[in-house]
């Protein structure tokens, strides 16, 4: 079962100025659009034959093809294209960790992918990088009417082969439903879906009992101690909040 979302745990920021730029914190990892400093990284994680035994067609890629991917990857956020790749490090060690994607698969529909260095396997970075991509992100994407291939996004769709429970466990905790199953890439999987409006109401209506609970504590505190809620505290809630979270 999906535990309960909490996208107060992230800090999000958008940087628009030049090519688009996302970062994304939780409680270990800082999670940001790809760069080309990130290179090395890439090629080491997609070479590497343990991590890509089950992604795709289970061949590691060539340097080559790894920095041709990095092209394209880079040229969506030049073009402020958010459906692509984010890379994310361990805040504490400043060590890569792995990517997670969220790309273009059909008008409105994107195709969840991430690979995580062997080396931090069972340590539940994909499930706390996937819980900042679609609690989070996901709604932040559709409330500023980023589109995708000129349609809203309306689904993520994603897959796991049958012999990979730990990545099955991974969708399974941020919400995704499994379809069907299916063949791709030479072997079975299981066929996963989410849909973003489902992602987006579960943030507006986090955000409406947190802005009700903050109104209640400043309620109680005005009878009990008959003093006046400071402006810090008026600009949090629901009254004084911004419209964009």
């Amino acid at each position: 079962m999906r535990h309960r979302i909490n996208p107060s745990k992230h800090h999000i920021l958008f940087d628009t100025k030049n090519e688009l730029n996302i970062e994304i914190e939780t409680d270990r990892l800082k999670i940001c659009s790809i760069q080309a400093k990130d290179e090395k990284d890439c090629i080491q994680l997609f070479g590497d034959a343990k991590v890509m035994e089950k992604f795709g067609v289970g061949v590691p890629y060539e340097d080559q093809k790894t920095r041709e991917r990095l092209a394209t990857w880079l040229q969506r956020w030049k073009n402020h294209d958010p459906f692509g790749i984010y890379a994310f490090f361990d805040k504490k060690a400043n060590e890569f960790v792995g990517i997670i994607g969220i790309g273009h698969s059909a008008p409105g529909e994107s195709e969840v992918i991430y690979l995580i260095h062997h080396r931090f396997w069972g340590m539940g970075y994909g499930s706390e990088a996937g819980d900042a991509i679609f609690q989070t992100l996901i709604p932040n994407l559709m409330r500023r009417g980023y589109e995708l291939e000129y349609a809203a996004l309306k689904k993520l769709v994603a897959t796991a082969r049958l012999d990979n429970p730990a990545s099955q466990n991974i969708l399974k905790s941020v919400g995704f439903k499994e379809e069907a199953k299916i063949e791709k890439f030479g072997a079975l999987r299981f066929e996963y879906s989410l849909f973003a409006k489902q992602l987006k109401n579960e943030y507006e209506h986090f955000y409406l009992r947190l802005d009700r609970n903050l109104h209640k504590k400043q309620q109680a505190k005005i009878r009990n101690t008959d003093v006046d809620v400071s402006d810090e505290e008026m600009a949090n809630s629901a009254f004084g909040r911004r419209a964009s979270l």
